[in-house]
């Protein structure tokens, strides 16, 4: 909600009716739920941004509450760039390209050291913002992940392979995914502009 002034701004320059304004967690569960305000959707949606990771709880359609901490696709990037002696830029490329096969094997063995380093901070960050839904019986099984830094795809495999849940209050080993454009209710992407495959 801090550019809030900017849409407002950007709204009233291109003379459009600012009808709502949601917080990215809510929005984002709002695209799983659809129109259906009765949905028993149930999960916990971790938004991996640039700069954050954003982790919302939703239980039978609503939003028990969200986390945030500061860890996002930048850290990996800023790690990489140290450990490598890369510019920031390179190390960029380097992380968007990480499952090319042409990459040297001895760096792509550099690189996956590095990246671990930040993942395993990363996801205790995960484990911490979820501690803090004290008020919850038991956590989702289910973790979504969406936005630009959860393409790197060590992201949901330490989620999935790691034991980090087991102090938390789930009722079974989480399944992790990375939300779809076949995930979003009530949109069809008639384009087939849209791939979701990293």
């Amino acid at each position: 909600m801090v550019h809030i002034g900017a849409i407002e701004r950007t709204a009233d320059e291109l003379d459009l009716d600012l009808l709502a304004v949601a917080a990215e967690p809510f929005a984002v569960s709002r695209t799983m739920l659809g129109t259906n305000s009765s949905s028993d959707f149930t999960a916990i949606l971790a938004d991996v941004g640039g700069g954050t990771t954003d982790v919302a709880v939703v239980n039978d359609g609503g939003v028990e509450g969200t986390k945030m901490f500061g860890i996002g696709g930048r850290s990996f990037t800023r790690t990489i760039a140290s450990e490598l002696s890369l510019s920031y830029e390179d190390a960029e490329k380097l992380k968007v390209n990480i499952e090319e096969p042409n990459i040297k094997p001895s760096v792509k063995q550099e690189l996956e050291r590095a990246t671990e380093k930040t993942l395993a901070v990363w996801v205790s960050g995960v484990e911490l913002a979820l501690s803090e839904f004290d008020s919850v019986d038991h956590l989702p099984s289910r973790i979504l992940l969406c936005g630009g830094g959860a393409s790197l795809k060590k992201i949901p495999e330490a989620l999935g392979a790691k034991q980090w849940w087991k102090d938390l209050p789930f009722t079974k080993q989480p399944t992790v995914q990375l939300i779809s454009p076949d995930d979003v209710v009530d949109i069809q992407d008639k384009t087939l502009y849209i791939d979701s495959t990293w």
